[in-house]
């Protein structure tokens, strides 16, 4: 089996081994068996939900068939995971669920609601399996035992890695945009900084508050020699706002956005 270290650790820790493998291999014929009314019942009781049939489209005929291909999909990913083998096909697959889950918005306790209510298929089915062909009582519980661990085994570690990568993905997506808001606002002040430097330039009368009994040595005075300060820059909902100080006197320039 060629899996990357952060899975085998995944399935170290959880324990899996080749006992697991053996377990899954077969119960794999009882799973595929009840997959279909197990997909079926569920994907009718999500319809219920308003929340999660947005996620399928707004148009019925596009709802129908974003479900059925979701359907068939979930079914190939879950054949996938129950054999057991854990290798790039697998990697691959659970990493695009996690992708799609972070893409539409598929919050984790819907995803983990949908799973719980799909193992109750799956475990039901193994009590049925386990304790049929005449076995004994004892010989029944140790086989269903065996198989339930492995399957708990391998849907935890399913939730673990598709929770994850949504986790991550989110993230990735949170600070890109975070970069590009921070680049924007960057180019946005420069214009002010800019169009704040060429105001400072420029010859303006000073206001009543300088003048006084400094009137006849200050008269002559332009701004263009007072040192000017940028002091606050804010953002409003259509302007980038920059308070600048040329001595005692405050004075404010906008850009727009």
């Amino acid at each position: 089996m060629s899996t990357n270290l952060a899975i085998q650790n995944r399935l170290d820790f959880l324990a899996v081994n080749e006992e697991t493998r053996s377990a899954l291999q077969e119960v794999l014929p009882v799973i595929e068996e009840v997959l279909p009314q197990a997909l079926e019942s569920f994907y009718a009781h999500v319809g219920r939900w308003p929340e999660l049939i947005r996620m399928f489209g707004t148009e019925p005929e596009r709802i129908k068939a974003v479900m059925a291909h979701a359907r068939e999909a979930q079914g190939r990913h879950w054949r996938n995971l129950f054999s057991g083998r854990f290798d790039e096909s697998y990697v691959a697959s659970v990493r695009k669920i996690g992708l799609t889950h972070s893409r539409i918005g598929l919050e984790p306790s819907w995803y983990i609601g949908g799973y719980t209510f799909t193992m109750n298929f799956i475990f039901a089915a193994i009590t049925r399996y386990s304790y049929s062909n005449g076995i004994s009582p004892e010989e029944g519980q140790q086989k269903a035992n065996k198989m339930i661990r492995a399957v708990t085994q391998a849907i935890m570690l399913d939730m673990d890695l598709a929770i994850s990568i949504y986790i991550e993905e989110n993230k990735n997506t949170y600070d890109k945009k975070l970069a590009e808001l921070a680049a924007d606002f960057d180019a946005s002040v420069g214009k002010v900084v800019d169009a704040v430097s060429k105001t400072a330039n420029l010859s303006v009368p000073l206001s009543p508050a300088i003048h006084g009994s400094q009137e006849s040595s200050l008269k002559d005075l332009s701004v263009s020699s007072i040192e000017c300060v940028p002091v606050c820059i804010w953002r409003d909902s259509e302007h980038h706002r920059v308070r600048f100080r040329h001595g005692r006197t405050c004075c404010s320039a906008r850009e727009g956005v």
